[in-house]
């Protein structure tokens, strides 16, 4: 009886936040373009935003385990700077793509052709320098692609980060990088009436090589 009691609380408890934590896991995951459908560039151990076109960036994730509606409590990304001076400075305008499933970067070998959500979190800071960087919360923009009614968990979710003008730029670490690690998505969501619920405190981390 006990056990019984226990579990139908468990089952009756309200749903609770829970948290995915994603590095771009392959090198066809991250990009950068110059504007205007510019020249495009996938294999470099280092990205950039800004001066040289500008250039824009592409940075896609598989997202294991958040549904269609699910509500996104917040969204950032961490980047490893690698610039100094004039290359750690950053002026950009944080998106997502407007699809149900984004495909990676030799599928779908643009950035700055991708359409993206009307949503957007502008990312404006100066010296950061090296190291780990966390952007501003851009949840909005990923709500936007998880409300899509074809959204489903397990498909790929690509953050773009429209450069702002050439006069700045940020210095960061790709996938292809020998030594530091590519970009990272963490997102916190609640899960929807349909999705079950989520343990507390519970974080479901992909990794990428």
């Amino acid at each position: 009886m006990r056990i019984c009691l226990l579990l139908l609380l468990l089952l009756a408890s309200p749903l609770q936040a829970a948290q995915e934590i994603i590095s771009v896991a392959a090198s066809d995951d991250d990009a950068r373009q110059r504007d205007g459908l510019g020249p495009f560039f996938v294999t470099e151990t280092i990205f950039f935003v800004g001066d040289g076109g500008p250039s824009h960036i592409g940075m896609r994730f598989v997202v294991p385990n958040i549904a269609s509606g699910d509500t996104i409590d917040a969204a950032t990304l961490e980047l490893i700077g690698t610039g100094v001076d004039a290359t750690d400075d950053m002026d950009g305008d944080i998106h997502c793509e407007d699809i149900d499933d984004s495909p990676d970067f030799t599928d779908n070998a643009t950035v700055d052709g991708r359409t993206v959500t009307t949503a957007n979190t502008v990312w404006t800071a100066s010296n950061l320098g090296t190291g780990a960087e966390t952007s501003p919360d851009f949840a909005s923009a990923v709500q936007e692609v998880v409300d899509r009614a074809g959204w489903a968990a397990g498909n790929g979710l690509t953050v773009i980060i429209r450069a702002n003008g050439t006069g700045t730029q940020y210095n960061f670490a790709a996938w292809d990088h020998a030594t530091l690690a590519p970009a990272e998505i963490t997102i916190d969501y609640t899960p929807g009436a349909g999705g079950g619920t989520a343990l507390p405190l519970l974080n479901h981390y992909y990794i990428g090589n």
